[in-house]
Formats: structure tokens, C-alpha cells, sequence
């Protein structure tokens, strides 16, 4: 859990787990929330993750047979 940086209703609840370099551009509010909490590894962590996911799928598609 991070402090919000607005005191808006956007955001209050958000599962970072599977996010892209494009979702985190939807949420800029939430990643500076982030930052000024000192919590800077939970987007590094989510960033990676989507990158491997991306990966995954990038080489599924590259070795299928259609």
C-alpha cells in the first residue's frame, strides 16, 4: 500500500502485477505515488514481469505452427 499524491477517487485499488510499460502510462498518478513512498522495486518487479510475459508471447507466437 502506497499514499495517494491526489486526493481524486481514481485508482484507490490497483493490481500492478501484470503491468506493461503502456498500462503504467494510464497510471502516472499511482507510479508517483509509488516513488514518493520509496516503494521504487514494486515497478521494477511488475515492469519485469509484464516484459517476461511479453516475451512468452512473442516466442509462442514465433514457434507455433500457424
Amino acid at each position: 500500500m502506497v499514499p495517494k499524491v491526489t486526493s481524486d477517487l481514481g485508482d484507490i485499488y490497483v493490481d500492478i502485477r501484470g503491468f506493461t510499460l503502456e498500462d503504467w502510462k494510464q497510471h502516472k498518478p499511482l507510479a508517483a505515488a509509488i516513488m514518493n513512498s520509496d516503494r521504487s522495486e514494486v515497478l521494477a518487479d511488475s515492469t519485469l514481469s509484464g516484459f517476461r510475459d511479453n516475451v512468452h508471447s512473442l516466442v509462442d507466437r514465433l514457434l507455433s505452427n500457424d
